[in-house]
């Protein structure tokens, strides 16, 4: 194994050095191709080397040959040798940033076939099953925590009485206050009026926002130090579009400005140089974008990142400023105050949470172990651990409306808020009668035996059974299944010590010692968090490793896909352009044709292989995930495809073959397409503290990929129905075909459109989650 690991090193060695002599100069391009082709042959040549020793060891040491088998498979499959040709291509070609890009992608996946020979050679099936289990273990541990907090909490309010009054006193004077602010607010609103003139200039600070999310879009998509040539490509388009639209907003602001009415408000406020330097800022967004894009197309990327940064600013900047002259505006400043205020009172709300949740938690719904997925990013946890940052959040609804001078709606969302203001009061409320039922009924007994009960299990997880622990927790959680994965031995030993806390707090609870249970309970949360924390940790990185290399498998099938089909493709037409006057075929022909025949039929068992693969792997956690739209295509192709192999079979390679075949070959190139842009843009996979939904500009900028993807399966679906219009019509239509192509086309069309219904669902999600 140490001789393959060296031997790898070779063309992992040589890659690195093309990167550093790819300076535009002609003797270090040649000798850059030169390494290139070296470490092409050097590849080439261990692949073989290693399938022959996998072989021979494949007796004597299947770990070891399997180990072998599965890096050479995987180096195949990325098609390294294919990339590393691509880079000599680029260097003759005198482009030198993109073949230095590509380069880069070369040296990752040589690495990622290293590490797969490190590793042991563990199949990717294998580690998705271990991430389903450390995320069960990750729930048994959030069950544990959650439940010894209640217990923490009840011998606090006992011990500490007067404090938690002052606590629960405070708590409640606060949220009464936020009650009467939000009412105040709500009555502010409901006096103010608008005029249209201020509604019209508001109105076209819309077209501006827009600008700014496309910019940002930009900003994150030229982000990347190694971008494809592709990527280069897309980024400068990116930049001419922003212009483009960039241009018509300014003449439309411009026009707006114009108005007689608008023109005359602005005058009587004296904000005509508001409206100028509007114009101006938007013009020097303007000029950043163009000299981000020629510096695109040029190759200087650290230019263009710099130009696409101050284009950002400057837009910003132009918001600001049209916010600076509708506040000079009498009709509009009202408002815009009443916006500030509101946003105030969010933000104290928002502040107050923590302690609200400290004081008097929901039972219901507790915040669980730092870096739980019910604490919002960027804030702080029970045990004072941050979580990751925050992703910019949307806009509340009632801020977008205040923004928008839109009072009816503002009204509308400040009335829910006035609602859920006064469920914080009822909460701590209720809080005060807990604990003062809790005090006239400690119940001794029962929270002794509710702390042995966790220190069972706790003691289960630490002797490496945890499926025990999962069972003994399920006792009182029926949602909770076992979990099969043991902790390491360290994570045990911790949670030995926490088992035997559990012992000295129970009997200071039989004993009714309220202050020393709930000192020895708090280190028992301690230790608990840390045993979590830790696995959550292993979780992520193993599952970013995994999602990577499922996404290469992907990306690798779909290519293998794309070449058969389109070889299909073409032989189809060749053999239907040999047909006779009579539209038949000879026998050279026709044995051309089975064996096309069986060429199409090979596809449908690799997509359903790889359906399979990727079903597990969104089973086990919402961190291995697919574009949705890549599901829905490789089905559609799955089923269309059998159609396709039986007009093959039965000797018909005719005009409705190849247009079924041209629309399979169009969605496995989306699915590429949409799998080619996750990986593109992919970021991270989130903590346990990041919120599942993600960012939601990101999750419209999907959508809006998916719903281009809809729109060439409805064009397909069109030009289908268009055609089967006419076979009806002629004279030798048959019936029975005729009916069974108009149940595929229902069933093609009720898949687009329970597709467009669950990306309409995913809006919505995104909504209500903005008026939370």
């Amino acid at each position: 194994m140490r001789k393959i690991i060296a031997l790898l090193l070779v063309p992992l060695t040589l890659a690195p050095a093309l990167a550093q002599e790819t300076a535009p100069k002609s003797r270090q391009v040649a000798e850059a191709i030169r390494l290139s082709r070296d470490a092409k042959r050097a590849l080439q040549e261990l692949i073989q080397s290693m399938h022959q020793l996998s072989r021979e060891l494949e007796k004597n040491d299947p770990q070891t040959a399997r180990a072998i088998a599965t890096a050479a498979t995987k180096a195949e499959e990325a098609f390294i040798a294919d990339d590393m040709d691509k880079v000599v291509r680029l260097l003759q070609s005198g482009l030198v940033a993109p073949a230095d890009a590509t380069q880069a992608q070369v040296v990752a996946r040589l690495r990622q076939v290293l590490e797969t020979l490190r590793s042991g050679g563990d199949d990717l099936l294998a580690r998705l099953i271990e991430l389903e289990k450390m995320a069960q273990m990750i729930e048994v541990l959030k069950s544990l925590i959650r439940q010894q907090r209640m217990l923490e909490r009840q011998s606090r309010a006992i011990a500490f009485g007067d404090q938690i009054d002052a606590e629960l006193s405070a708590a409640q004077k606060r949220a009464e206050g936020y009650v009467t602010a939000q009412r105040s607010l709500l009555a502010t609103a409901s006096q103010l009026k608008i005029d249209p003139v201020a509604q019209q200039l508001t109105a076209g600070e819309e077209p501006l926002r827009d600008l700014a999310k496309r910019a940002q879009g930009l900003a994150k998509s030229a982000a990347d130090p190694y971008p494809s040539p592709e990527l280069m490509q897309t980024n400068t388009a990116l930049c001419r579009s922003l212009a483009t639209e960039t241009i018509t907003t300014r003449v439309n602001l411009r026009s707006l400005f114009n108005e007689a009415a608008i023109a005359k408000a602005l005058s009587d406020a004296k904000a005509g140089d508001a409206a100028t330097n509007v114009e101006t800022l938007l013009n020097k967004m303007l000029d950043e974008t163009n000299k981000a894009a020629k510096a695109l197309q040029s190759d200087n990327l650290e230019e263009a990142q710099t130009a696409i940064a101050e284009s950002n600013i400057h837009i910003r900047e132009t918001l600001a400023a049209l916010e600076k002259l509708l506040t000079q505006l009498p009709a509009a400043a009202p408002v815009l105050q009443l916006k500030r205020d509101q946003q105030t009172l969010l933000d104290n709300v928002e502040g107050f949470e923590p302690e609200l949740e400290r004081v008097a938690p929901a039972y219901e719904k507790q915040i669980e172990a730092a870096g739980s997925r019910n604490v919002r990013p960027g804030e702080r946890s029970p045990a004072g651990v941050a979580t990751q940052p925050a992703p910019q959040q949307p806009e509340p609804p009632v801020i977008a409306a205040l923004r928008q001078l839109d009072l009816k709606t503002a009204q509308t969302e400040q009335e829910r808020l006035l609602v859920a203001f006064g469920t914080n009061v009822t909460r701590v409320t209720a809080a005060v009668n807990d604990i003062a039922a809790l005090r006239k009924n400690p119940n001794w007994s029962g929270q002794s035996l509710q702390q042995t009960e966790i220190g069972n299990a706790i003691g289960k997880l630490a002797a490496g059974n945890a499926q025990a622990a999962a069972a003994t927790q399920a006792a009182t959680q029926p949602s909770t299944q076992p979990a099969v994965y043991s902790l390491p031995t360290d994570q045990q030993a911790a949670m030995g010590r926490a088992a035997d806390k559990c012992k000295d707090a129970a009997a200071k609870l039989a004993d009714k010692k309220p202050a020393d249970a709930n000192a020895v309970q708090l280190e028992i949360i301690k230790s608990l968090e840390e045993v979590l924390a830790k696995v959550q940790s292993d979780f992520v990185g193993f599952a970013q490793i995994a999602e990577e290399e499922l996404q290469i498998q992907v990306l690798a099938f779909l290519q293998r896909i794309i070449l058969a089909q389109k070889r299909v493709n073409a032989d189809t037409i060749a053999i239907y352009e040999k047909r006779t006057a009579e539209n038949t075929y000879k026998r050279t022909e026709l044995l051309a044709l089975a064996a096309v025949a069986n060429a199409q039929t090979a596809i449908p068992t690799e997509i359903d292989a790889m359906l399979a693969q990727m079903k597990v792997a969104k089973s086990a956690h919402a961190i291995v995930q697919f574009p949705p739209i890549v599901y829905l295509l490789l089905q559609l192709v799955r089923t269309d495809i059998d159609t396709v192999v039986s007009n093959l079979k039965g000797n018909d390679p005719g005009t409705k073959t190849q247009v079924l075949q041209k629309d399979l070959l169009e969605r496995l190139e989306g699915a590429m397409k949409a799998m080619t842009a996750q990986s593109d843009t992919a970021e991270r996979p989130p903590s346990w503290g990041q919120n599942a939904i993600g960012n939601p500009e990101k999750s419209r900028v999907d959508q809006i990929a998916e719903l281009q993807m809809m729109m060439v399966l409805q064009g397909q679906i069109n030009r289908r129905t268009t055609d089967l219009e006419a076979s009806r019509k002629a004279a030798n239509a048959n019936p029975q075909n005729i009916s069974k192509e108009q149940r595929e086309l229902s069933r093609l069309q009720a898949d687009v459109r329970n597709f467009i219904d669950g990306i309409l669902l995913d809006e919505q999600a995104l909504r209500e989650r903005g008026r939370k």
